[in-house]
């Protein structure tokens, strides 16, 4: 299809050297990850778009807000090391500068993925590499969002107005100042 043939050449590292995959481009049946799919940076960017703005579920998805904070919240366990989370859903967790981070990372011959979320700053990150690569593409999300989470929380706490209390709220200070 004219898909595949625009497809990245998937590598392994034989020996020090790159070598395509051995099963690049096969079809894998039962064992494709994806059930044959395939997706690109741009499809998944939209997909953490839509998934980060549950208001446009059903336009944007196909499915109700409910069904969509079922499948982003589903049971998740703590880990002993306290940063972290396993679970039922999609998604793992951890932590970054006080952020609780979503993501989701996969691999195949030649191929890696990894998607990470923050869900209270709409912040998304995508890594696609053509490569055996263990976690390293889980290394480059968790990377970005340790880059990027301070200078959002920056960006945000420098430049979010300051909202006005309504009318009917009375505020009292009162500062006590010891004498000597």
């Amino acid at each position: 299809s004219n898909i595949v043939s625009k497809m990245a050449v998937g590598y392994a590292v034989v020996a020090g050297k790159l070598i395509p995959s051995p099963t690049n481009n096969l079809p894998l049946g039962f064992s494709s990850p994806a059930g044959g799919m395939y997706s690109s940076v741009n499809d998944l960017s939209n997909f953490l778009n839509a998934i980060m703005s549950p208001e446009n579920s059903e336009k944007n998805l196909g499915i109700s807000q409910e069904n969509l904070r079922s499948y982003v919240n589903l049971g998740t366990w703590e880990m002993k090391d306290g940063l972290s989370s396993i679970g039922k859903s999609t998604w793992e967790t951890f932590y970054s500068n006080g952020y609780e981070v979503k993501t989701k990372g996969g691999l195949i011959s030649g191929f890696g993925a990894s998607i990470a979320y923050v869900p209270q700053l709409k912040l998304g990150s995508v890594c696609l590499i053509n490569l055996d690569s263990g976690s390293f593409g889980a290394g480059l999300t968790a990377l970005h969002m340790d880059i990027m989470i301070p200078v959002i929380t920056r960006y945000l706490r420098e430049n979010s107005p300051i909202p006005k209390l309504p009318a009917n709220v009375q505020v009292e200070f009162k500062l006590k100042v010891n004498d000597r």
